[in-house]
């Protein structure tokens, strides 16, 4: 999993730099970027929707976080991208990636991670505009 983590990110970054030039259909940019594609298509299953929950935390400490943290991210039907906590205000703010709404659902419930709600997302931005996700 984390070779395709890091395939993605070379990849993605490569995409990223060729788009800002002008380039003729025939380039190699643009090769490069039709070879992403098929490949993220066909041989990784295509990018998997992204869902963020929010949880609530009863007196946890950050020892308790990191304990949760890493049971998230050894999950194996989902991927957790990214984990946020505020022990403060006993919050958890977990962003997925799973092949389905139920997926999640199902492996939040049998691990025992209770939800406040769970959003699929469709759009978001880095610092720029909105793009489909």
């Amino acid at each position: 999993m984390k070779q395709r983590d890091l395939l993605e990110k070379v990849l993605s970054a490569r995409i990223l730099l060729s788009i800002e030039k002008d380039f003729t259909p025939f380039s190699l940019e643009s090769v490069f970027i039709y070879v992403y594609l098929w490949f993220q298509s066909f041989l990784l299953g295509g990018p998997m929707p992204k869902y963020v929950t929010l949880h609530t935390l009863a007196c946890l400490t950050r020892q308790g976080a990191e304990h949760l943290a890493s049971r998230l991210a050894a999950a194996a039907d989902v991927k957790a991208q990214r984990v946020q906590v505020n022990l403060v205000e006993g919050k958890m703010l977990v962003e997925f990636e799973s092949s389905d709404r139920e997926t999640l659902e199902a492996w939040l419930k049998k691990n025992g991670f209770h939800f406040d709600w769970l959003l699929r997302v469709e759009l978001e931005s880095e610092g720029g505009p909105l793009v489909s996700v």
